[in-house]
């Protein structure tokens, strides 16, 4: 994995909401593709 996090977390809603807190948190990290059902971060 050369370093790198690979976080995989489930929510029952608010997915997006939550994503975006832990890019607030993580340094060069961001949201790369959401929909309905997955959010990619």
């Amino acid at each position: 994995m050369s370093g790198k996090i690979y976080p995989c977390l489930w929510f029952d809603g608010q997915a997006q909401e939550a994503a975006k807190f832990y890019c607030s948190i993580f340094k060069n990290s961001k949201i790369t593709s959401d929909n309905q059902m997955v959010v990619t971060f």
